[in-house]
């Protein structure tokens, strides 16, 4: 669960670079 949210964090993180 905790995976699944670092993984969405980073993904919205890499969009807005």
């Amino acid at each position: 669960m905790q995976n699944f949210a670092l993984t969405i964090f980073l993904t919205l993180h890499q969009e807005i670079m």
